[in-house]
């Protein structure tokens, strides 16, 4: 057994740091030298070990898996005892190799290495030791130096133990490694080490052409070479490549580059180059044999702008910026191709025949060559036309001059010019200059144009040309010349503004070519203008003196005028051309103004009339008159009348045919006359003369015909009416009318003076035989009378109806029809006389004192009898007795029409404002409250009454039924499904027609709207009913119809019921009604939430012609059922008895507010403590009391449109 004495101990390892499978070498006493006994642990991961001794164990790291990124702590242990730990740095190399003169490792993990400090490479021979640079966790490197570059391979050492961690050897060696580049005109050298007598240079300026670098110069650190003549030229980059032992490095410099030129004046030019540190000893080469200094450079942001001066040697070249001869004129740009501007100085031959068409001339930077290349041309010579035509001049040629430093050059042409032409020299870079090369114009004609109108004109001549042309014709530009190819024609836009005086003369045409070939002549005209004549200086008529005649273009010697068509002497031009002066005799009698007329040169005429003589103005004296309404011959007398735009107007209207008299103080004129609302006042008459001479005052007088009266329409005595009076020369002037002595009020004449209307009011007492005076007067002393008017037999009169009375009560009658005058007016009821007859002012109506003493049965109409004058006479059964029993309505108060109104003679309350029904019981608390239109349905005639509340009554006839004496139904027709065979509409009325089948009778009913907010009283076979506001009337009239039996009644049945109720509160509306006797029906109130449905039943018909009284009576269940008709609804039956002809049945239906809810106090009732009440309101039968029928309708719509609203109230009723 091996005793080991002591723990292990390490005390150092090298390399600290390694590869996978390296040796870890680790140094220490306490190791076994049996490798059995030891174990080495780098944080956990074994060590293999290779070798062990007591002072030194070697091991590798075998597990691929084993982390890099941090150092691992490596421990030996020995017989199962630890030694100490030391820091080992696990590596991975990545990639590596050369760039340029960098050495690198990339893509590997050193960030383990305990000292990255200590990193070093060293040649296998020690002599060179270079340290690494550690970048990152990744990366690191080294630079080569020129006895590394030497070696063939190297070591990557720890550097703190000076143990080797890994060899490296380039399989070709070290690359070429570049320091640095300079470029000179044609060539580059390039510094640096690592280069071999193999080593060859490549440029490639264009993608995939490598071109040869010709070496003129090596060593290990340095090579010069030539590379291809356009390697520098419009290049922004300097590719080239290096190649070693078969190895190509491709290298890029970017230079600074020129980014273009521009030429100023002469002999400036301004590079633009793309550095801001170009140094301040620049030159600029490649132009001419000497390097250009510059004058100026502008340094901005971005770039330079060098200025220099072209020498007068200078030619095109590829120039470039460069250092001075101090560093051998080193390139810091590339190069451009640049040129001076040529420019042609003079002239010293033109081209023609004799010098076989060459152009020689003289000026600076001509010579046409590329400055280094004698091969490539760089100016080319054109000439150009005035038309744009250009033609090239070929063959240049230069001869430098050194005694002023200039070229004489020439070209050649290929034809003689014969027009001014520009000559051109342009560089292939697009610098150019020109020169005119001219010849002398001709000018030979020209167009005319019109005086003062601009328009084109022609020039023709030769040698004419469009270059820097000029045309002046008298002086005014004449713009936008063109020229013809050929030089002899040429047309320009001429103003015509060149004014003059005499057209004779011509005006001179100038023509300039540069400015140095000129011609002018005096050929253009003007087409003469026609001359206009404006206006005329007077003279005094019978006076001759001198006229000026004013106008324009007038200036001639040979002149005609005449004035009047007389001439005007010695006639003379102003010198402006604008006026004539002339000598006239001023003895024209014409019409002025008098036509002036100017001929000139026998050939241009002007006219105009505008000669006047010099006038006195007039003065108005009198004047003769004519009669109103006649025309007629007027006199005016005054002085200094003429004849000269002689008008007369009198009272605003003309005049016509004025003359004056030859002594000057008359004037005679016919006058059609204006109409006057005064002719007692005087006309003005004016008079005026020559437009400028008038004369005003107010002497003009008309007077009137004695006017005549040859009838008069008639009236009725009595009776006010307009009457129509006819005759002759009638006009409202003081117009009064009498007639009888009476006035006739409101006369007025027509407009054709021959009738009068007025108001007669028919009270002159006369019979219709015996004619009245017509007395006519106006303005109050003219005059006429005639016995033409007399009174018309009255119309025949007739009766419509009558109110009644009762028998043995005397009262007053009134009865209803037409033309009831107050004349000799007869009345009789019965063949007793109604006294105190008195027909109304409309003749409609008239009343009468009847004493009720003719015996008749109950319903037995009387005859009344009307006579007008004893002649007219009318007499229609219209009278009925008001029944013996019917009295006045007596309220449920007890007191006569409930106290709100007042009985009239026929047994009917006159309800005071605000209360309603037939015994004045319903209060119309409406007020304000707007109710709608009732709406009539459009196809069948029943309608539907809107309450405020919303409520909505229905109403409207559903049945005509004929009943035998058993109360059978013989026939029955149901209203609401007949087909009407017309309906119309109009106004507020609709009314439907149509044929009763099986019997062919004609049905009418007329549905007729009071649309207003008032009452409206209607006269029903003398029973006088209201309808009220918004309500509706029914009229039922059945013609022919054929009974089965004369002893069967008629039943007309309406219904009325609810629709709709409005809100959702239902309560009991408090209503007092009337007691009643007898079984006829006047009127039912349907009332619901205190508004009420009235529906009100005259008691009368008219039958055949005759009324008659009625029965209305409310239909029981059993004829509800018995009818079929929906138990839901109220129905009220009018039967009538059989009748021959016809019968009229006549119904309203209208809405009142009657009463408002309590804060709907009470809307919480059960069904028991509200009702809707249905009230009956009889006719009188008897005397015996009136007594009220109220109704509970619990069968009816009304009950079953609310029973959800009852059990509504009931439920809360029951949870109070």
């Amino acid at each position: 057994m091996l005793c080991v004495g002591g723990a292990p101990i390490i005390s150092r390892i090298y390399p600290t740091w390694g590869l996978i499978g390296n040796d870890i070498n680790i140094e220490g006493t306490g190791f076994s030298a049996t490798v059995a006994l030891n174990s080495v642990s780098a944080s956990g991961y074994p060590c293999v070990i290779q070798s062990a001794t007591t002072e030194l164990i070697v091991c590798h790291l075998e597990d691929e898996s084993i982390p890099r990124a941090n150092a691992l702590d490596i421990s030996v242990s020995t017989s199962s005892v630890v030694s100490n730990s030391k820091p080992f740095g696990l590596i991975e190399i990545g990639g590596y190799g050369q760039n340029n003169k960098f050495y690198n490792w990339t893509g590997g993990v050193y960030s383990s290495i305990p000292d990255k400090s200590k990193i070093a490479v060293r040649s296998v021979d020690l002599s060179v030791n270079i340290p690494v640079t550690y970048e990152d966790h990744q990366n690191m490197y080294f630079i080569l130096n020129v006895e590394m570059a030497k070696q063939s391979e190297f070591q990557l050492i720890d550097s703190s133990t000076n143990s080797v961690v890994s060899l490296y050897k380039p399989l070709l060696g070290f690359y070429v490694i570049v320091d640095d580049v300079k470029f000179y005109e044609n060539s580059m050298v390039i510094t640096g080490f690592a280069y071999t007598s193999t080593t060859t240079v490549t440029t490639s300026q264009i993608m995939g052409q490598n071109d040869p670098c010709t070496i003129t110069s090596f060593s290990d650190t340095s090579i010069t070479c030539t590379p291809v003549s356009t390697y520098f030229i419009n290049t922004m980059t300097y590719p080239f490549t290096i190649i070693k032992s078969g190895i190509l490095k491709v290298f890029t410099r970017i230079p600074t580059f020129i980014q273009g030129y521009e030429n100023l004046g002469v002999d400036i030019c301004n590079l633009n180059v793309s550095s801001t540190n170009l140094g301040q000893t620049i030159r600029i080469i490649g132009l001419n044999p000497t390097p250009i200094v510059p004058t100026t450079t502008t340094i901005s942001t971005t770039d330079t702008i060098v200025s220099f001066t072209y020498p007068l040697n200078a030619q095109c070249g590829y120039a470039f910026v460069s250092t001075d001869d101090s560093t051998s004129f080193q390139r810091l740009t590339n190069s451009m191709i640049i040129c001076p501007t040529p420019t042609v100085q003079t002239v010293i031959a033109k081209p023609d025949s004799s010098n076989n068409n060459i152009i020689l001339f003289n000026g600076i930077f001509l010579n046409e060559q590329l400055y280094g290349n004698t091969i490539t041309t760089t100016i080319s010579y054109t000439i150009q036309f005035g038309g744009g035509a250009i033609m090239s001049c070929s063959n240049p040629s230069h001869l430098w001059i050194p005694a002023n430093s200039t070229y004489t050059a020439s070209c050649q042409v290929s034809a003689t010019p014969t027009t001014s032409f520009m000559l051109i020299a342009a560089t292939l870079d697009g610098q150019s200059s020109s020169i005119l090369v001219g010849y002398q114009p001709t000018i030979t004609g020209v167009s005319k144009t019109d005086y003062k109108v601009p328009g084109v004109i022609t020039i023709t001549g030769s040698a004419f040309s469009s270059l820097d042309l000029t045309v002046l014709i008298g002086g005014s530009q004449c713009v936008n010349p063109v020229v013809q190819g050929d030089g002899l024609q040429m047309t320009c836009t001429f103003g015509s503004d060149v004014t003059v005086v005499d057209f004779s003369k011509p005006l001179e045409v100038f023509v300039s070519i540069g400015s140095t070939y000129n011609d002018k002549k005096s050929l253009f005209y003007y087409n003469r203008p026609t001359p206009t004549i404006s206006s005329s200086t007077r003279t005094y008529f019978g006076v001759p003196g001198t006229v000026t005649i004013t106008g324009t273009y007038l200036y001639s010697t040979n002149l005609v005028v005449t004035i009047g068509g007389s001439p005007c002497t010695s006639p003379l031009s102003a010198p402006d051309g604008n006026s004539i002066a002339c000598q006239f005799d001023s003895s024209v009698i014409l019409t002025i103004p008098l036509e002036v007329s100017v001929t000139i040169d026998s050939t241009y005429t002007a006219k105009n009339s505008v000669f006047y003589y010099e006038l006195t103005t007039p003065t108005l004296v009198g004047s003769t008159s004519t009669v109103y309404g006649t025309s007629g011959l007027v006199t005016i007398t005054g002085t200094s009348f003429y004849n000269f735009g002689l008008v007369v107007t009198i009272g605003g209207a003309t005049c016509s045919t004025p003359i004056a008299s030859e002594d000057n103080k008359e004037i005679t004129c016919q006058f059609a006359g204006v109409t006057v609302t005064d002719i007692k006042n005087p006309l003005e008459v004016s008079v005026t003369i020559a437009t400028n001479y008038n004369a005003k005052k107010s002497v003009f007088y008309y007077t009137l015909a004695t006017p005549t009266i040859t009838s008069s329409t008639k009236s009725l005595f009595g009776t006010p009416a307009i009457i129509t009076i006819t005759g002759n020369s009638f006009f409202n002037f003081d117009l009064v009318v009498l007639v009888g002595g009476s006035i006739c009020n409101n006369a007025i004449a027509s407009q054709d003076n021959k009738q009068i209307t007025c108001t007669f009011k028919s009270d002159v007492a006369a019979g219709v035989n015996t004619p009245l005076e017509v007395h006519v007067s106006m303005n109050t002393n003219i005059e006429a009378k005639a016995n033409v008017f007399y009174y018309a037999k009255p119309t025949q009169v007739s009766i419509s109806s009558s109110t009644s009375t009762k028998y043995g009560v005397p009262g007053i009658v009134t009865i209803f029809g037409n033309n009831f005058i107050n004349n000799q007016l007869l009345v009789k009821i019965g063949g007793s006389e109604c006294t105190n007859a008195l027909a109304t002012q409309d003749s409609k109506q008239l009343t009468c004192r009847f004493k009720s003493d003719v015996v008749a049965a109950e319903n037995t109409v009387l005859d009344v009898f009307v006579s007008v004058q004893s002649l007219f006479n009318a007499t229609e059964p219209v009278f009925l007795y008001i029944k013996s029993d019917q009295n006045c309505p007596i309220g449920s108060n007890g007191q006569e029409c409930s106290g709100h109104g007042t009985c009239e003679q026929q047994y009917l309350c006159k309800c005071n404002k605000d209360w309603e029904s037939s015994d004045c019981s319903i209060p119309n608390n409406g007020g304000g409250t707007v109710i709608p239109d009732p709406n009539v349905n459009p196809n069948d005639t029943s309608s539907t009454i809107i309450t405020p509340g919303g409520t909505m009554f229905d109403v409207g006839i559903v049945l005509i039924q004929e009943i035998d004496s058993d109360h059978n139904i013989v026939q029955s027709y149901n209203v609401t499904s007949i087909k009407w065979t017309n309906i119309t509409k109009q106004d507020n009325q609709h009314i439907y027609t149509t044929t009763l089948p099986n019997n062919q009778s004609t049905l009418n009913v007329k549905l007729s709207i009071n649309n207003l907010d008032e009452n409206v009283y209607y006269n029903f076979a003398g029973d006088v009913i209201p309808i009220l506001p918004k309500s509706i009337k029914y009229q039922v009239e059945l013609q022919n119809y054929t009974f089965s039996s004369s002893l069967n009644t008629m039943q007309f049945i309406f219904k009325s019921g609810i629709l709709q109720e409005g809100g959702e509160c239902v309560y009991e509306s408090d209503t007092n009604t009337q007691p009643t006797s007898g079984d006829s029906i006047r009127s039912i109130l349907m009332m619901l939430n205190g508004e009420t449905l009235i529906g009100t039943f005259s008691n009368r018909i008219v039958l055949d012609n005759r009324p008659s009284y009625n029965q209305v009576n409310k239909l029981t269940d059993t004829q509800i059922n018995q009818y079929n008709l929906n138990s839901q609804s109220l129905y009220v039956a009018i039967t009538t008895t059989s009748f021959k002809n016809d019968v009229v049945v006549d119904p309203n239906f209208g809405v009142l507010v009657t009463s408002t809810p309590d804060n709907q106090n009470q809307c919480n009732k059960k069904f028991a403590a509200w009702k809707i009440a249905m009230i009956v309101v009889c006719c009188v039968v008897g005397v015996a009391l009136l007594i009220a029928t109220v109704m509970l309708i619990k069968k009816r719509a009304v009950v079953k449109a609310f029973n959800a609203k009852l059990k509504k109230l009931d439920n809360h009723q029951a949870n109070k």
